[in-house]
C-alpha cells in the first residue's frame, strides 16, 4: 500500500460539506466534540471527535489548547439513585439577546447524574418549589436536597415564637416544604461544594446555548419544550451512570398533597368583619365558609403554583 491512500481516509467530499456547515456564522464557537455530535445529528455526517478536530485546526476554525490539570478534593459519588439530589440556578444569557431572559433551575442526582431541568423567568421560591414538585412526581421523595444559601432556601431572620416554641431554627417557605415532605436540606458553604450541577450548568453553557441557536429558539416554552424531547434525554442517556448499589433510595409521594406542601404559606389574623389582609389586598371570607371560632382567629393563607390564593382554618 506505499504511495496508496489509506482505505479509511475520509472522502474529501465529506470532509468539505463538514467544513462548509462549521464555517456558518452560527457554528462560530464550536468545539470539536460538539461539531462530531452536530455534524451526526443534524447532517447525518459521521466523523470522530479527533476527524473533527483535525479538519477544524486545518481550516482554522479550531486552535488546540493545552490541558489544565486543576486538582481539587475529590468526594465519592453517593451510592444509590435518589440519595443525594443537588440543586441550583444557572442566571445565564442562555438565548444570546434574541429574545426573553431566562434562569435555568436544575435538578441532578449524585449517585447517577440523572438531571431535570427547566428554564423560568425568575429565580424565586415559585419556581424552584414548581421544579421540587415535577421532580417528585417523576421520581418521589429523595432522602435529601443538596443547595446553596440563597434566600430563597437559608433565612438569616429570627426564629418566630410558633418556630421556636416547635424548637425549630427560622425556615424559609422551601425548608418547610422539605420538612413535611421528609427531605432533609443540606446547606452548601461553596459553589465548589456542589462540583456536580455546576459542571453540569457548565456543560450546558456550551451545548445547550448552541442547541438553542441552531433551533432559533427565543422563548422559554420554545426551550423548555426542547429540554423535555430533545436535550434532557440525550443528556440521561450520555452522560449519566449506573449508580454503585441498585437499590432506588426515592420514596413514594403517596400521602403528601403537594400542592398544599409546596404553596407559599403566611398566617394572618382574621378581622372582626371576616377579612384579612395579604400583599396590601384585603380579601372577605364568604358568609357560606365562615364557620364558629373564626374571627379574629389564624388562618393560613396559601399562594400555589397554579395561581390560586386559598385560606386555610382548622385542616378545612
Amino acid at each position: 500500500l506505499r504511495g496508496r491512500p489509506s482505505n479509511r481516509k475520509l472522502d474529501p467530499a465529506v470532509a468539505a460539506e463538514a467544513l462548509r456547515i462549521l464555517r456558518d456564522a452560527k457554528c462560530h464557537d464550536f468545539a470539536p466534540t460538539y461539531a462530531a455530535d452536530m455534524l451526526a445529528r443534524d447532517h447525518g455526517i459521521a466523523i470522530s471527535r479527533e476527524t473533527a478536530r483535525q479538519l477544524m485546526i486545518e481550516a482554522g476554525l479550531w486552535k488546540p489548547k493545552a490541558r489544565r490539570i486543576e486538582p481539587h478534593p475529590w468526594r465519592q459519588r453517593r451510592e444509590c439513585f435518589g440519595e443525594l439530589v443537588q440543586m441550583d440556578t444557572s442566571i445565564h444569557e442562555w438565548f444570546e439577546g434574541r429574545g426573553e431572559t431566562a434562569d435555568l433551575i436544575a435538578m441532578i442526582d449524585d449517585a447517577t447524574s440523572r438531571i431535570m431541568m427547566r428554564f423560568y423567568s425568575t429565580d424565586s421560591t415559585l419556581t424552584n418549589m414548581d421544579l421540587i414538585r415535577r421532580f417528585l412526581r417523576q421520581n418521589g421523595r429523595p432522602l435529601a436536597i443538596y443547595a446553596d444559601r440563597a434566600s430563597h432556601f437559608k433565612t438569616t431572620r429570627q426564629a418566630t415564637e410558633v418556630e421556636q416554641l416547635a424548637g425549630r431554627e427560622a425556615e424559609t417557605q422551601i425548608q418547610r416544604a422539605l420538612r413535611e415532605l421528609d427531605i432533609e436540606y443540606i446547606a452548601a458553604h461553596s459553589p465548589q461544594a456542589k462540583g456536580r450541577i455546576e459542571r453540569a450548568f457548565k456543560t450546558a453553557q456550551d451545548r445547550l446555548v448552541k442547541d438553542l441557536r441552531l433551533r432559533d429558539i427565543s422563548t422559554i416554552e420554545e426551550a423548555n419544550d426542547f429540554l423535555e424531547c430533545e436535550f434532557i434525554p440525550w443528556w440521561n442517556r450520555e452522560l449519566t451512570q449506573p449508580p454503585a448499589q441498585p437499590t432506588d433510595a426515592h420514596r413514594r409521594i403517596a400521602g403528601h398533597d403537594l400542592n398544599v406542601i409546596l404553596s407559599r404559606q403566611t398566617t394572618r389574623t382574621v378581622a372582626n368583619d371576616h377579612t384579612i389582609q395579604h400583599n396590601g389586598q384585603r380579601y372577605q371570607i364568604a358568609r357560606k365558609s365562615i364557620t364558629a371560632g373564626l374571627r379574629r382567629a389564624k388562618v393560613t393563607v396559601e399562594e400555589r403554583l397554579d395561581g390560586r390564593l386559598l385560606i386555610r382554618f382548622k385542616g378545612r
